[in-house]
């Protein structure tokens, strides 16, 4: 006989046993309580009962045969018991599911309910006759915002106004009950118990009203974005489902996704790699094949560049057969703007990081928006042609260059294009003898032409500027308006000049006035000479006189000023300082107050109209070119006006002022 086995592998065995016949009981019971719902046959058979039974001791087990045998018998009777525990819990659960109250007499019975639905007249009949009342319009169904109806696919919409049609049927149901409860309280003798189940009945009604609109918003919120998403969330439902003010909501969205986009900072710009050709794995005795070279005695050949730029070409999309579809090209990675290419430019030509900010001021505001229109067009050009935005060659240069040519671009704008790509690629651009070959090819083929052909007349101007007058008694606006575009005409600066004109750079003398212009402005060189504008009194013509008209509104603006020292003020508190795009609309203002063609002209032109009239008068055209603020270095503009040397005096500096005003 073998010997027998030790009594804690027995306890374990048993263990294992007792789990697995659990797992049996556990399967048997899910089969019976299937079978128990389709059949609802008692329960009254013979089962076992917990309580009748001896609790199982699971205490070690004696290594005896007979002690193994009562153990087994203890165990089987344990899993039986819960066997019949677990089949009666089932059969409980399923009796409490269907549980019904006792039957009533009238009028719940399946007749009057009509649970196979109301016909189309009898429904409509019931929705005219209980409509919600005019004080209590949020228990009707929330309308669909029509900003989110427009938004989401017409199933989405389908299934949101199947709910809504079940609303406004609760919404009848509710009013209908209301009426009830209110019949009753008007009645002398009120029934407590009847109020009470109607009014249990109506807050159950609005309950599931107000859970059927949750519903339908969190089915339409699944199809929108998630910046939107979050945002209509904190809405209120009221008459619509999204609540009222739902415009003011999406503006809100978009300006709080704006400024995150805004916040986040734009990736690093990483240079194109190559990619190279990768090989199988090989063991250690594996040998390289041969470079490939050209034979001894034979010249190298070089590509031509007509060849060089073949991958850069744009094929024609075939046409697709059916059942085939287009995979589109990836769309570019966001644009990091002009000022972060060119620094990354210049952080690739070694350019130390200390200096990046010192070079980057030496580029006005104006040429920084020039610059990054064009750049913006190179850096699509180069992610979809698959080259380096900071070390493209002439060819490719060339073929961006014909193909903005192509779509319509100008002399002024290509050539605004090759300044731009010179300063991220080298002076290379600019000096190519191709690029330059290039460029007269665009000036013959679409020559610039100048803005006007013709001026209007400053007299037209200046006898309408007359009639505003006496000075003191004009409205600020009128009074602003008119010392501008005197201002313009009788120095022919450009706006920007006049915005930078400083009271405290203002001298006022017996006979004449000077203005200082120690800022830079668009005509500032190293080593020039900031304008200084010399106006004469013209006490014969008071009217127009352009120096009474600054002293008037100095006076005018005294107490509006509030520290603020710059000439021209605003028309509206605070009367802060002016910028040049404010004095060029009331220059613009002015003039089609007087008949000036505006949709043509703009408040530049009076630089046109003013220096055109002073040479008509006879004034010398190196005076002409001094006053307006023209390069004095400028060589074709000296050798086409066949300049003179003039002494500097007061005389001369007035007779441009005296030309315009003294016709």
């Amino acid at each position: 006989m073998p010997k027998r086995k030790k009594c804690s592998e027995d306890y374990e065995h048993l263990l294992k046993k007792m789990k697995k016949l659990e797992r049996k009981i556990l399967r048997a019971s899910r089969r019976s309580s299937e079978s128990s719902s389709s059949d609802r046959s008692g329960v009254n058979e013979s089962v076992y009962n917990p309580q009748d039974m001896e609790p199982l001791s699971l205490e070690p087990i004696a290594s005896t045969s007979a002690a193994a045998d009562a153990a087994d018998a203890a165990a089987l009777a344990a899993v039986r018991a819960a066997s019949a525990a677990a089949e009666t819990e089932n059969q409980l659960n399923s009796d409490a599911q269907n549980a019904v109250s006792p039957e009533m007499p009238l009028p719940l019975d399946d007749e009057t309910l009509a649970i196979l639905g109301l016909t189309k007249e009898i429904r409509k009949e019931l929705q005219n006759k209980y409509l919600p009342p005019a004080n209590s319009t949020l228990v009707d169904a929330p309308a669909l915002n029509p900003e989110i109806k427009a938004a989401v696919s017409d199933a989405v919409a389908k299934r949101d106004k199947g709910i809504e049609i079940k609303q406004k049927q609760v919404a009848n149901a509710i009013s209908c009950i209301g009426q009830a409860t209110t019949h009753l309280l008007s009645q002398d003798g009120k029934n407590p118990t009847l109020l009470k189940l109607l009014m249990d009945a109506n807050r159950i009604l609005c309950d599931c009203q107000y859970l059927d609109s949750v519903t339908r918003r969190n089915f339409i919120l699944a199809t929108l974005k998630k910046d939107m998403r979050d945002q209509l969330q904190t809405t209120k439902i009221d008459t619509m489902l999204f609540g009222k003010n739902f415009a003011e909501t999406i503006k809100t969205a978009k300006a709080i996704s704006k400024s995150g986009a805004d916040l986040k900072s734009n990736p690093n710009i990483k240079p194109a790699t190559k990619k190279t050709k990768s090989f199988p794995p090989t063991n250690l005795n594996w040998k390289a094949p041969p470079p490939k070279g050209r034979p001894p005695g034979t010249q190298r050949t070089q590509q031509p560049a007509s060849q060089k730029i073949t991958a850069l070409k744009y094929t024609p999309t075939p046409q697709l057969r059916d059942g085939e579809r287009r995979h589109s090209h990836p769309a570019p990675p966001d644009y990091p703007g002009c000022r972060r290419i060119i620094r990354e430019s210049l952080l690739r030509r070694r350019v130390p990081p200390a200096s990046l900010d010192i070079m980057l001021s030496s580029l006005s505001d104006n040429s920084i928006k020039q610059y990054d229109a064009c750049l913006k067009k190179w850096y699509r050009f180069c992610h979809f042609n698959n080259i380096d935005v900071f070390e493209a060659s002439i060819p490719q240069v060339m073929y961006f260059l014909t193909e903005n040519y192509n779509s319509g671009s100008q002399y002024g704008t290509l050539n605004s294009c090759r300044s731009a790509l010179s300063l991220i690629l080298g002076r290379q651009i600019g000096n190519d003898d191709r690029i330059k070959r290039l460029f007269k090819g665009f000036f013959r083929l679409r020559p610039p032409l100048p803005k006007y052909n013709v001026t209007w007349d400053t007299s037209l101007v200046l006898d309408h500027l007359s009639s505003w007058f006496p000075n003191e008694e004009l409205s600020l606006e009128n009074l602003s308006k008119k010392l501008a575009t005197l201002l313009a005409l009788v120095t022919a600066h450009r706006v920007q000049t006049l915005s930078k004109i400083n009271i405290q750079n203002i001298e006022i003398k017996t006979n004449e006035i000077s203005i200082k212009i120690p800022d830079l402005i668009k005509t500032s060189r190293p080593g020039s000479l900031q304008p200084i504008l010399v106006l004469p009194f013209f006490r014969e013509k008071p009217q127009i006189c352009p120096v009474s008209t600054l002293c008037t509104y100095l006076s005018t603006t005294h107490d509006l000023r509030n520290n603020h020292t710059s000439l021209f003020v605003s028309l509206k508190k605070p009367h802060s300082a002016v910028t040049a795009q404010t004095l060029s609309r009331w220059i613009k203002s002015t003039l089609q107050a007087c008949g000036i063609d505006t949709s043509t002209f703009t408040a530049h032109s009076t630089r046109h109209a003013a220096s055109s009239r002073a040479s008509k008068l006879g004034i010398s055209l190196d005076l002409i070119r001094k006053t307006a603020g023209w390069s004095g270095t400028s060589k074709t503009f000296g050798k086409f006006y066949n300049r003179i040397i003039l002494t500097n005096n007061d005389n001369n500096q007035h007779l441009f002022a005296r030309s315009i005003i003294d016709d």
